[in-house]
């Protein structure tokens, strides 16, 4: 296993293996089966594993993007240089036995919970086809009566298709019952590995937290503009003046939708830690009050992201002063609108 590149982690506390691995689900080939001869990959993703020495941690691929290229090795991280091999042999049977494994079983799990709704589907199907050969067969039926010889053959051809139907209606049923049991873990296979260290580096910091709050202000923007609104970054003061705002308005965006004007302060966060709002921020709120929004971004780390908007965060939000003000988690998801 080759253990390059090396990244550096700001938010990290000990260096760790960060796995990149490509697994898929499978549905098996069933030689019995006309339907299902060959196997079929039902289900493929990327996963991401963080090895550190003494335990295993499932992480978002998306994390990579909050790491910076690294600078020479520590003492810390030689462990992993020394035994690699040993390493990716441990991460490897993680992977196909839990991770691999779990993801099998919750692909099991949604085809189970469809497996009546399809089957219900297939009978109606099949009800509507004999209700349409039923119609079709009277129809030329009557023809034929009256000498037309088509008609005749074309009853005939009916009576075949009708023959057969309840045959036909049975085995599509097997078959997706037959789906079920077929569902099994594929392969799993390690297609990157980088060595990443903690840092403390004031720079490295830095590069996180405006890398946070890049993808949360892009998550912001593209929500606001979802809903036809016209938003302006004003987070610098150039910017802030072109709006026609003072140079430190305390707010990032300015959100025009119809009849209504947003002054929103965008947080993100790599996981969901406590927003900090600056001293003229929280004056902002204080002043703007119902047109003053907090538009907080969380998991900004996953590919999942989620953002929680809450109006008035002066009138709502419990805080505590700390240099700035603080506020938790748990009081912005309570206080969280919908739009």
């Amino acid at each position: 296993m080759i253990v390059r590149p090396l990244f550096t982690d700001a938010a990290g506390s000990a260096p760790y293996l960060f796995h990149v691995a490509r697994m898929s689900v499978i549905r098996a080939a069933d030689p019995d089966s006309p339907s299902h001869q060959t196997e079929e990959v039902i289900e493929q993703r990327l996963v991401g594993l963080k090895q550190y020495q003494d335990r295993l941690e499932e992480a978002p691929v998306e994390q990579l993007l909050l790491l910076r290229p690294g600078r020479g090795t520590s003492p810390g991280s030689l462990v992993f240089l020394a035994r690699a091999e040993t390493w990716r042999l441990a991460v490897l049977d993680y992977l196909i036995h839990i991770t691999l494994g779990d993801l099998t079983e919750r692909r099991r799990l949604a085809a189970t919970e469809t497996l009546a709704q399809t089957k219900e589907l297939l009978g109606l199907a099949y009800d509507y086809q004999a209700w349409e050969l039923t119609t079709a067969r009277k129809e030329y039926a009557k023809q034929a009566r009256a000498g037309n010889v088509k008609a005749q053959a074309e009853v005939e051809r009916i009576r075949a298709q009708q023959a057969g139907l309840a045959q036909r209606r049975a085995r599509a049923i097997a078959d997706a019952s037959r789906e079920l049991d077929l569902i099994a873990p594929g392969r799993v296979e390690i297609i990157a590995t980088c060595l990443v260290q903690p840092s403390q580096d004031p720079a490295d910091i830095q590069a996180l937290d405006l890398e946070v709050e890049r993808i949360a202000v892009d998550i912001a923007m593209a929500a606001e503009t979802a809903r036809g609104a016209r938003v302006r970054d004003v987070s610098t003061p150039e910017r802030a003046r072109l709006a026609g705002l003072m140079d430190h308005p305390g707010f990032d965006l300015l959100s025009e939708r119809p009849g209504e004007e947003r002054g929103i302060e965008v947080k993100g966060r790599v996981g969901t830690d406590a927003v900090e709002l600056t001293a003229n921020e929280w004056a902002r709120a204080c002043n703007l009050r119902g047109r003053y929004w907090l538009y907080a971004v969380f998991d900004c780390g996953t590919g999942r992201p989620r953002l929680l908007r809450v109006q008035d965060p002066f009138g709502r939000l419990v805080s505590r002063n700390q240099g700035g003000v603080l506020i938790n988690y748990g009081d912005i998801v309570r206080c969280a609108a919908s739009d």
